[in-house]
């Protein structure tokens, strides 16, 4: 299992808290400070980098306080998407929800939310998105 995006978080054990609420399936690496989530196909690597983040080749070069998820987008596809709205509602909470569950204009249901890092995740239903 690979992931296809990694996630720098301050604390991996609140995090894999947090995932696990939404459904996720937690892996803990023998690294302490690295570890995996999985939801269907979404695999995403999470990595408790704490200042490190400040020494990373690329994220070094940014001011320390820079939010490490502006721009990022995690689309999560899910088979049952009122479902896993009640699941996010249910454990871990509206202030986590950024955009209600609503009708897109290209057909399809999703909803928007953040986790404790400022991760900003889409779960949404199956779609065809070349079609």
């Amino acid at each position: 299992m690979e992931p296809t995006v990694e996630f720098f978080v301050s604390d991996l054990r609140r995090s894999f808290e947090f995932y696990r609420k939404m459904g996720f399936e937690t892996f803990q690496t023998t690294e302490a400070t690295y570890g995996l989530v999985k939801f269907g196909q979404t695999v995403v690597g999470l990595y408790a980098s704490g200042d490190k983040i400040t020494q990373h080749s690329w994220f070094g070069r940014f001011p320390k306080g820079t939010p490490k998820c502006y721009g990022v987008e995690l689309i999560v596809v899910v088979p049952d998407i009122k479902k896993q709205y009640g699941v996010i509602l249910n454990s871990v909470g509206k202030s986590f929800v950024a955009q209600d569950l609503q009708m897109k204009r290209w057909g399809v249901r999703d909803f928007r939310m953040h986790d404790p890092d400022g991760y900003y995740i889409r779960f949404t239903e199956q779609f065809d998105f070349l079609k």
